[in-house]
């Protein structure tokens, strides 16, 4: 195979790329990291000659290449997967945990107590234009009224729609958005992150599962207690993500039917 052929031909940018191997770093370490990327690309070029020069575009993202990061081919963002994968049993038993922490790892971004600044978190990327799409049905907005101000489940909409678009917009990422009043639903055409290669990638899961609880307030932990809209996990695959949208609280009895 020809380094020219091994490549995709799409690339992921630069941000979304090194958010992903953060949120993949701390969920799995960097030393196991590296190995996996290694063994992957190992599997591809047997001659490390050949294998170090292909990935030189990748060891930029751990400060080893000769260039400063740029957009990475599909294939790159992949190799972790496809090492993880040819670790065997391991891999399969902890893929879907793994691959959804690293999701929602990327979503929180580092802890405002880490040592490290926060610069590839998407929490702290989006969070500025959810904001601006949620303040104006709120009170305290012009002409926002008790009649007029928006319920918890809409501005629960809007502020998952807001983040896909623009996350959509900026990443590249194919995938599709269809939102009734019952839910949301996110169908993922193209995966750089596995290129559809096997059904044990749930990043996308993981970040919407993050996105979910910074709505509503439970950060850092899954809760489905008051939430109005709810990862379901019975519905959700690898790479279809759906979003229920509860017409009351969870904690409560529905309205009683008039009689």
């Amino acid at each position: 195979m020809s380094t020219l052929s091994a490549l995709h031909g799409k690339t992921l940018p630069v941000f979304f790329t090194q958010g992903y191997l953060d949120g993949l770093w701390h969920a799995v370490g960097r030393g196991q990291l590296s190995a996996a990327y290694q063994l992957a690309a190992q599997d591809l070029f047997p001659d490390k000659t050949i294998r170090d020069r292909w990935l030189d575009p990748l060891l930029a993202y751990f400060h080893d290449g000769t260039h400063d990061p740029q957009p990475l081919d599909y294939r790159f963002v992949a190799l972790f997967q496809s090492g993880f994968q040819l670790n065997g049993s391991q891999y399969l038993r902890a893929a879907r945990v793994f691959t959804r922490r690293a999701g929602k790892e990327w979503w929180f971004g580092e802890p405002p107590i880490s040592t490290y600044q926060d610069e590839t978190g998407l929490q702290k990327h989006f969070a500025p234009r959810i904001w601006t799409a949620l303040n104006p049905g709120k009170f305290g907005a012009p002409e926002i009224t008790i009649r007029t101000v928006k319920g918890y489940r809409e501005l629960g909409i809007i502020g998952v729609t807001t983040f896909l678009e623009h996350f959509r917009q900026e990443s590249e990422i194919d995938f599709q958005v269809q939102t009734d009043s019952n839910r949301i639903d996110i169908e993922v055409i193209e995966c750089p992150f596995c290129l559809h290669e096997h059904d044990l990638c749930y990043v996308f899961a993981g970040i919407v599962s993050g996105l979910l609880d910074w709505l509503h307030g439970h950060w850092g932990h899954e809760s489905t207690v008051h939430q109005y809209l709810t990862l379901n996990n019975d519905t959700s695959t690898n790479h279809r993500v759906v979003i229920d949208i509860h017409p009351y609280d969870l904690d409560s009895k529905p309205p009683a039917a008039a009689s």
